[in-house]
């Protein structure tokens, strides 16, 4: 249950779930309806999508794709993967994304319009997850270029104070997930500040390369 591919897969259909419930609340609300039911279905719709995507390509198209074509080796420091240049950054996930929507868009439309809803199920998965992939990697990019430029200043640290688990904390523990202290945290924030400085001095001395040998041309 800690593995990487279960964290992977648990994240992104709680983002999903919790995008498209507020999303469907806020606009019915504004249209001046009952958002509740409809909220909640959506956000119910769109975690079983969210799930069913994010298991097909964690745990079959992305392993299946490493083993058959060449990619790029990518380091692991503190468990934060490093990729090698600005251009792997860009393509990171997308061939996974797009293969994975196909196949999640394919089945979903097949079971809810027959045999006819297959092809167009599979064409709109796969460009709309590849387009979402292409955007959050966009937004990683630009989170790193923040951070290279935005020295890391790390928060004071507060007295441990002992606390009865909420409700909340105890479904959370029960579905694998583990509450962290302040000091925990910390050492997280320094090893992603760690390894995000490395990741931003290898792109740097690449764009440093390639402006030298645009340079001599």
């Amino acid at each position: 249950m800690d593995s990487a591919e279960f964290i992977s897969v648990a994240k992104g259909t709680l983002i999903t779930s919790l995008t498209t419930g507020l999303g469907v609340g806020a606009y019915e609300v504004l249209q001046g309806r009952r958002a509740g039911p409809l909220a909640a279905a959506s956000a119910l719709n769109g975690g079983l999508v969210a799930a069913t995507f994010f298991s097909v390509r964690e745990y079959a198209i992305s392993p299946l794709l490493a083993a058959n074509l060449t990619r790029p080796q990518h380091d692991k420091i503190a468990g934060n993967e490093l990729v090698k240049s600005w251009t792997d950054m860009r393509k990171h996930n997308l061939l996974d994304s797009a293969v994975s929507g196909a196949l999640t868009g394919g089945m979903f439309n097949t079971w809810q319009r027959g045999r006819v809803g297959t092809l167009p199920g599979l064409c709109t998965g796969a460009l709309v997850c590849a387009i979402l992939q292409w955007g959050a990697n966009e937004l990683e990019i630009a989170r790193v270029r923040y951070v290279s430029q935005n020295p890391y200043k790390p928060p004071a640290v507060l007295p441990i104070t002992a606390e009865k688990k909420g409700l909340t904390e105890r479904v959370f523990t029960a579905v694998g997930f583990k509450k962290i202290t302040d000091e925990e945290h910390l050492v997280k924030l320094r090893a992603t500040r760690d390894s995000t400085l490395i990741q931003i001095e290898k792109l740097e001395a690449e764009e440093k390369k390639s402006v030298g040998e645009e340079g001599r041309h």
